[in-house]
Parts: C-alpha cells; sequence; structure tokens
C-alpha cells in the first residue's frame, strides 16, 4: 500500500496541474493594415454580381492633406490586356481625398485588376499609397 499512494498522489498532482489553464504570453504580429501618417483610409474594390461589374477606388486623406491619385482598371483574357478605365487626379488638385468609379460588364473568361497608386502629403510628411483588386469571371 506504501507504494501505490505515492504514484496516486504523483497521478492526482499531475492530473491537478494540467487541469489548470496555462497562460502565455507572446507578441502580437504586425498589424495587416498599413500605418499612415497623412492618409485616413483607402479603397480598392471590384464587385462582380452576374453580368454586371463595378470598380471603386479611393484615398481619403486627413484634413489639411492633398491627395494626388492614379487608378486603372484593365482585364487580361487570354494572356492580352485591355485598359477598360482609367483617370487621375487633376495637377492643381487641392482637395484632401480622391475617388474613381467605373461600371461595367464582366467578359467571361477575363480577369481584371484595379490598381490604385497615390500619394498624400500633409503637415511636412507623405505617404506613398498602392493598393489593388484582383476578380476573375469564369
Amino acid at each position: 500500500m506504501k507504494v501505490r499512494n505515492p504514484i496516486r498522489m504523483l497521478l492526482i498532482a499531475l492530473a491537478v496541474v494540467l487541469l489548470f489553464p496555462t497562460v502565455t504570453s507572446a507578441a502580437l504580429p504586425p498589424t495587416v493594415e498599413p500605418q499612415w501618417n497623412t492618409t485616413m483610409s483607402v479603397g480598392c474594390n471590384i464587385i462582380l454580381s452576374g453580368n454586371v461589374g463595378a470598380a471603386t477606388a479611393s484615398i481619403i486623406g486627413y484634413t489639411g492633406s492633398v491627395v494626388e491619385a492614379y487608378a486603372v482598371l484593365f482585364m487580361i483574357k487570354d494572356g492580352e490586356r485591355t485598359d477598360l478605365f482609367w483617370d487621375s487626379t487633376p495637377s492643381d488638385w487641392t482637395m484632401a481625398y480622391a475617388s474613381f468609379g467605373w461600371d461595367f460588364t464582366p467578359v467571361s473568361g477575363a480577369t481584371y485588376y484595379l490598381v490604385l497608386s497615390g500619394l498624400v502629403t500633409g503637415n511636412g510628411t507623405h505617404d506613398d499609397i498602392y493598393q489593388r483588386d484582383v476578380e476573375t469571371v469564369p
């Protein structure tokens, strides 16, 4: 009996310790969102629904900043690129936002790319912006 009690006590103690939740501490991974100084938000999306497609791209800067931006929507089908729409902010643009939007009819078997690039300046700093979205029509 004396041999069984220490083994039994050891097994009970081990079971109790394993039942306690363990606390771990780990560093968080870096966030996915870029950390900008002069930019409030960026959006770049292609939406496909049946035989209707829409592409929207925008950059919104903080008050007092200036946004210069360029957006292009193109498709690749059978290895060939076709530019569908493109636009940029005017050279004398002094606003804290840029917004682009287009509607289109999707083509079966094509892959659509929306690319937004820009520069947001304000308070002596600037943010380089680059976003894209890719959608494929089956």
